[in-house]
């Protein structure tokens, strides 16, 4: 992993100023991917879009914040700038209260929906894989996905994934097993193959996609 340049970005409600971290390169080395999408690569950590102020704890676009500096990564922390903190990833909470208060376009509607639908599969990532269950989603998190659900377009590979993902999480085999009846880019077939296998089982346990780097 190749560090790029650090960004001083402004809060846009309490003007605080906090790091963003950015990446030359990365690797997939040690990386999991889960079938709901989500990838846990440590040596390409997540940029995420959406993020929180950790004076205000506002939430903000971090490409709509004030750009202050870019400092290199290897070279000293100048003294204006020693304590500044990074930005705060948001919590599943954050996401479905941000989606009640803000009007959003529909891309960032998917967006977050994504996001907060894998917060509430994480208490299953690191359970081993025969202890792991099928999620039980409270209101909140099945309004959620339900609305995500209608948001993907099936004409998108990766979304018509997810669209059958979404499905077998919740059970509706029959329907998640239409969605792969799709011409997917070859990219695409190792997941199709993890998420057809699970669908023929029956479950709608959460589950890893291995692969060979």
């Amino acid at each position: 992993m190749l560090p790029g340049p650090t960004i001083i970005r402004e809060c846009p409600k309490c003007s605080q100023y906090m790091k963003q971290l950015t990446l030359e390169s990365g690797s997939m080395v040690d990386a999991h991917l889960w079938t709901d999408g989500k990838m846990d690569a440590p040596m390409m950590p997540d940029q995420p879009w959406l993020v929180k102020c950790p004076a205000c704890k506002n939430p903000f676009w971090v490409d709509k914040a004030k750009q202050i500096a870019v400092l290199d990564p290897l070279a000293k922390v100048e003294k204006e700038f020693s304590d500044t903190r990074m930005f705060e990833h948001l919590t599943e909470t954050d996401y479905l209260k941000f989606l009640q208060t803000e009007k959003i376009s529909k891309k960032k509607e998917e967006y977050v929906r994504m996001r907060a639908w894998w917060c509430s599969n994480d208490s299953m990532r690191h359970e081993k894989p025969k202890k792991r269950s099928k999620v039980v989603y409270t209101k909140d998190q099945e309004d959620n996905i339900s609305r995500l659900y209608e948001l993907l377009d099936e004409e998108d590979p990766n979304q018509r994934l997810m669209k059958a993902e979404l499905a077998r999480e919740r059970g509706m085999f029959d329907e998640a097993m239409v969605m792969l009846e799709y011409k997917f880019p070859e990219e695409f077939d190792k997941a199709v193959s993890v998420i057809r296998e699970l669908c023929k089982s029956r479950s709608a346990v959460l589950a890893e996609i291995k692969f060979d780097l």
